[in-house]
């Protein structure tokens, strides 16, 4: 492997996790030998930190049932760090959503400042241009943008946002109180979960006239529906975790049973724990969004082997009876963005700029093949002491 694909990585990791396919998907970029992991930004609400307890009835989360106190995931992150031998910098973005798209952020403390500087501080010193990934809000990415957008424009290939909502969106936002707000009696309080952290980080990014790919996260069927631009599948049962990389599993299970050992270094080493083997054998449902994303910027693909089999595999080894499973950007145009961090683009226009997931008309196929495939990947990283 001649080159290695520079990347900046927004993530809204918790710890104690908020939604724990944060804590899994963020082994896939230290793990694969293909991407040059150069950031990692923390993207971090205040709504979320605070127990319910100290919150208000305005917090939209509390409405969904969340349970608060939390911190950025400075832990997960040192855990990677460690088990993969790396010491990739990373730092929280600030906590509160933007005032309007055009806000820098240059307000909020210095300690919250230290993610939109690391951004930047990233490019600047970029002598090649930068992948940028966004599983989160775009609020650390807009900041910047208002910031130096001259910069972003020169050090930039491309942007990859995992938010959003393909189509079928029922709700508004109401900017003022930062939460979603239902359009019609009865239907379930979802704005896609990155676009309502903060709608006007979105809105910005979108009309940055920036290079990016979308990955929408919710169809018009939600945010588990098995829409034809929408990403989402479901991993299914959770025992094949406990026969990886001992050390991955052990990460896995910290953060998957929301573990509080102190010595959260060590605890990625030894034998696997009672209760961690207990929760990955227990539990039958894991939710994915982010995959498609790490396929595309590095390349590899999602093929059914001459076998029936499915896997992830390098272009290299594409064999000559593998059929390739559809999910791919393809080229769209926006047509309308909405201050409420709606779009509607249209298929097959623009230059490229602009693109778009497409798995087809079938998109059960996609997800049952990337459910398969899922497990061997994972099964393939190896951590520096193995």
């Amino acid at each position: 492997m001649t080159r290695r694909i520079p990347i900046i990585d927004l993530t809204d990791l918790y710890h104690p996790h908020q939604d724990p396919g944060d804590n899994f998907d963020i082994v896939a970029p230290y793990a694969m030998p293909e991407i040059d992991l150069r950031a990692i930004i923390l993207d971090v609400s205040e709504c979320f930190r605070r127990r319910p307890e100290e919150r208000g009835e305005e917090d939209y989360n509390l409405r969904n049932g969340d349970a608060g106190g939390r911190d950025g995931g400075f832990i997960p992150v040192l855990q990677c760090n460690s088990m993969f031998d790396r010491n990739v910098p990373f730092a929280t973005g600030p906590y509160r959503p933007m005032r309007s798209p055009d806000d820098d952020c240059r307000d909020v403390p210095a300690f919250e400042q230290q993610g939109i500087e690391l951004l930047l501080g990233t490019l600047r010193v970029a002598v090649e241009p930068v992948d940028i990934v966004v599983f989160s809000s775009c609020r650390a990415l807009a900041a910047a943008l208002n910031r130096d957008p001259l910069l972003l424009r020169q050090k930039v290939r491309r942007l990859h946002l995992s938010i959003g909502t393909s189509s079928g969106d029922v709700f508004d936002v109401d900017l003022s109180a930062n939460r979603p707000v239902p359009t019609r009696p009865g239907s379930p309080g979802f704005l896609e979960w990155n676009v309502a952290l903060d709608p006007h980080a979105f809105v910005r990014v979108l009309q940055s006239g920036l290079p990016m790919s979308l990955y929408p996260c919710a169809s018009e069927c939600g945010p588990f529906g098995l829409g034809r631009h929408n990403t989402y599948f479901d991993a299914g049962d959770m025992a094949w975790i406990l026969e990886i990389d001992p050390r991955i599993r052990n990460y896995l299970g910290y953060a998957f049973t929301k573990s509080t050992r102190i010595d959260f270094l060590r605890a990625l080493d030894g034998p696997c724990p009672p209760e961690v083997e207990t929760y990955f054998r227990t539990h039958n449902r894991h939710n994915v969004w982010e995959t498609a994303i790490w396929l595309e910027v590095s390349g590899r693909k999602l093929v059914r082997r001459g076998d029936g089999s499915c896997r992830i595999v390098f272009p290299e080894d594409v064999d000559p009876d593998d059929v390739m499973i559809p999910g791919q950007q393809v080229p769209c145009r926006l047509t309308r963005v909405d201050p409420s961090g709606r779009f509607d683009f249209e298929l097959g226009q623009g230059d490229g700029e602009v693109t778009i997931f497409d798995r087809g008309e079938a998109p059960a196929i996609h997800a049952a093949a990337s459910r398969e495939a899922l497990r061997y990947w994972y099964a393939s990283f190896r951590t520096a002491l193995t």
